[in-house]
């Protein structure tokens, strides 16, 4: 194969004619036609790195060999001469890389040119890569005539297109980040906002990059914050390089101008989204309250993208792809480690937790229709066919340091633990769990496939002492009520925009029921049943479940205060004017002491409802006919 990097040409074997019979250039007068090239000051593999990579610092990139300019005039001055054929075109791959694909679809190159969140430094090696791209067959107007280029080249990108574009930008400096634009994106493809501020940008499919990937400065024009950049980034990052090119496909002006003017960017991110449905399909719209309101999954995992994976479990690897894993030494006398494949399973375990806080407040605290709610069921179908996988092994947690061999021989014994690498642990393996013990460090895995068959689990889970989050997650996700609470999810058995904790959606007969024999209208009693149900129902918990307004929540309330059924009053970080007669206390523990009535706390506690929970993990149209159950087995809380 030829030298296509400014050292030579490939070797001519005479003088060769084009198809009409003209004499082309020979191999020396094409070195000195593209001389300016080989001598371009900002040539090198930091051109490919500019287009290709990411991160604030500009990297090298070689797949397109050492000097890529070089290569584009130089292919440029072979095929306009005729010199030059398919055959070679095609021998030109190694000096150019993937450049050749960009031909008809340079838009997302020259956004990234002129968008403000790009840094000067990888913009002024973007425009020398236009510039000469700009003089080259692959801009021509009749581009598709020569050998080896696409049938769509130039599209967009003409020659003089080009040329007037970075002309406007020298004239203007970059392009305004456009607010509107982003909404506009955001709206219409269902991304979330920060994700659209980066695609407006150009800043798709970064699977991965140099850090950080965008500096201070930078993400200031965006409005986003680290946080906020990376669940964008990760948002987008499962879109690969040819879709990235035609997503950007005919979204510029044809006129580039138009970048600069009002609604400029606008018209951008409304092309941009007709291309991204035309891709992917419409994505699912994540509410800004929704993903605010997540809880704090205590990890690295952002809310943005956790909601995001819920809304569409399908695109998550993480529910979509099965891990392998095996044990390995462990660090120096520790016992055994492990390993996996396709990814770290720590990755797994982290969504495993992250799920598990999500189930109760998708749950209770979101309205049906919500995305996220709508999506959970499917996601722990996912989850648990990931479980179910027989090659899945999770670390349990640790035994008390007093433990010996023998007593996890006793337990999980005779049977050794046997895998693709040796270890020189002392291993126990039942099947469901593993026990590794190397000196005085015990460790103890455990398959989730055979999780909850039989009496195996009870001995794993009366081992561990530290540890068990993982173990602790798996049996919270496969719990019969966790079961209950998704499978009512799934039947969709709330009206749109509906909340679970509003008795009058989730529970209608018990409502109908209690107001009858109370002599209430439907409103006080559905705040009655919350009252009693219900561990805090702060008062703006409340107006959101009940679709209510100050005015509304004020009349049931006091419509139950003349009735006796409840009192007003003031109480510590309670969030609420109204509770149940009685005595109450203050949960002791809680860095925010929240208060319970007592008549409450002991009706949660047989259910296993903590009494300082935001809403109860429990089926909640089962728990407000227990509630009026048991108010009207035993008379009505009342002062009177």
């Amino acid at each position: 194969m030829g030298n296509w990097e400014g050292e030579g040409w490939p070797a001519a074997t005479g003088v060769e004619t084009t198809s009409d019979g003209a004499e082309p250039l020979c191999r020396d007068e094409l070195d000195t036609a593209a001389a300016d090239s080989a001598a371009h000051p900002l040539d090198g593999p930091h051109i490919l790195g500019a287009i290709y990579r990411f991160g604030h610092v500009v990297t090298s990139d070689l797949s397109a060999g050492k000097q890529p300019l070089y290569s584009i005039r130089a292919l440029t001055e072979g095929l306009r001469s005729g010199w030059v054929g398919a055959d070679t075109v095609a021998e030109a791959a190694d000096a150019l890389g993937p450049l050749p694909s960009l031909a008809g679809r340079i838009e997302w190159t020259a956004l990234r040119a002129v968008a403000r969140a790009t840094a000067e430094d990888r913009r002024e090696l973007l425009v020398a890569f236009l510039e000469v791209w700009a003089a080259s067959v692959f801009a021509d107007p009749d581009a598709d005539k020569f050998p080896g280029i696409r049938d769509d080249a130039p599209g967009w990108g003409t020659a003089d297109r080009l040329k007037r574009l970075v002309a406007l930008l020298r004239e203007h400096g970059p392009v305004r980040h456009d607010s509107a634009a982003v909404q506009a994106l955001a709206a219409q493809t269902g991304v979330s906002r920060p994700a659209a501020a980066l695609a407006l940008s150009g800043l798709i499919g970064v699977a991965f990059h140099s850090a950080p990937l965008l500096a201070a400065a930078e993400r200031k024009v965006l409005g986003l914050n680290v946080k906020q950049v990376e669940s964008a980034r990760f948002e987008l990052s499962r879109i690969d390089d040819e879709a990235r090119l035609e997503l950007f496909a005919g979204t510029l002006p044809e006129d580039p101008a138009e970048l600069w003017r009002p609604g400029g960017m606008v018209a951008v991110a409304e092309r941009l989204a007709a291309n991204w449905t035309a891709l992917f399909g419409p994505k699912p719209v994540l509410s800004i309250e929704t993903v605010g309101r997540a809880p704090d999954f205590r990890s690295g995992l952002t809310a943005q993208q956790v909601c995001g994976a819920l809304a569409e479990p399908e695109s998550c690897e993480i529910f979509t792809r099965d891990i392998d894993c095996w044990l390995v030494p462990g660090a120096r006398s520790a016992a055994a480690a492990y390993d996996s494949v396709p990814f770290p399973v720590e990755a797994f375990t982290q969504w495993l937790s992250a799920v598990g806080r999500t189930v109760g407040w998708a749950y209770a605290d979101l309205p049906a229709g919500d995305a996220v709610r709508a999506g959970l069921p499917e996601a722990m179908r996912l989850l648990r066919q990931r479980l179910a996988h027989p090659d899945l092994i999770l670390f349990a947690g640790r035994p008390a340091y007093t433990t010996t061999v023998d007593d996890l021989a006793e337990l999980f014994g005779p049977a050794s633990y046997t895998g693709p690498v040796a270890l020189e642990d002392v291993t126990f393996d039942d099947g469901l769990s593993i026990t590794a013990s190397r000196e005085s460090n015990n460790r103890v895995y455990f398959r989730p496939a055979h999780y909850g068959l039989d009496e195996r689990t009870a001995k794993l889970h009366g081992i561990i002492c530290t540890g068990g989050y993982d173990l602790d997650a798996v049996r919270f996700l496969t719990d019969p009520a966790c079961v209950d609470i998704v499978d009512r999810i799934a039947s969709g058995g709330l009206a749109p925009e509906a909340y679970e904790c509003d008795p009058r959606a989730s529970a209608p007969a018990v409502v109908a029921e209690l107001a009858d024999r109370l002599e209430l209208a439907p409103d006080p009693t559905a705040l009655y049943l919350q009252l009693l149900a219900i561990p805090q129902p702060t008062d703006v918990r409340v107006r959101t479940w009940n679709g209510w307004s100050p005015a509304q929540h004020k009349k049931a309330v006091l419509a139950l205060v003349e009735r006796g059924l409840v009192i007003q009053d003031r109480r510590p970080k309670a969030g609420r004017g109204v509770f149940l007669p009685g005595s109450w206390k203050t949960i002791t523990g809680r860095p925010d002491a929240v208060p319970i009535e007592d008549w409450k706390a002991e009706f949660l506690a047989p259910l296993d409802i903590a009494p300082g929970s935001s809403w109860p993990f429990y089926p909640l149209p089962d728990l407000f006919a227990r509630a009026r159950d048991r108010v009207l087995a035993e008379g009505l809380q009342s002062e009177r």
